[in-house]
């Protein structure tokens, strides 16, 4: 999966990758695929490994780290946000647990990579959606995984 996520650390900033190791879920879809109810997922270790050798031979930087994925665009409060950064949660989107959960669920293989987009983890929200360093990271992440036949 390529997307974008809001980060909740200061140490993951705008238009910086992340390949999530592991996604907690905040949504209502997850839990239709689990029957053991932990609203934790992890991705394929095998695609997460061949995810992080591709960025490493394209030079390209990353973090990793966990994940949450909410339904609930915008609404990531204070409190919201203080108790995911206790739970060592780093970034938030709106599908990774879902995708995850369905894969599991199904015995198929998933793994993600992120681009950050919005920055949640102060009193402000700067708009970097549509600024030109993720217009550019978004190139350089994604459209060669897109093109590589091998992916």
């Amino acid at each position: 999966m390529l997307g974008y996520c809001g980060s909740l650390s200061s140490s993951l900033l705008s238009s910086q990758a992340l390949v999530p190791l592991e996604a907690h879920s905040d949504e209502g879809t997850s839990r239709h695929y689990d029957s053991k109810k932990s609203g934790i997922y992890n991705p394929s270790s095998e695609l997460t490994d061949k995810l992080v050798s591709f960025l490493v031979r394209q030079g390209l930087p990353f973090s990793h780290g966990a994940i949450v994925s909410t339904d609930a665009p915008y609404r990531e409060t204070s409190s919201w946000l203080k108790r995911r950064q206790q739970k060592g949660i780093i970034a938030v989107d709106m599908e990774m647990s879902a995708i995850l959960a369905f894969s599991t669920f199904y015995g198929l293989k998933a793994a993600g990579l992120f681009l950050v987009s919005d920055e949640l983890f102060s009193d402000q929200w700067p708009e970097v959606s549509q600024s030109q360093d993720l217009k550019t990271a978004t190139l350089n992440y994604f459209l060669p995984l897109i093109e590589d036949e091998e992916y």
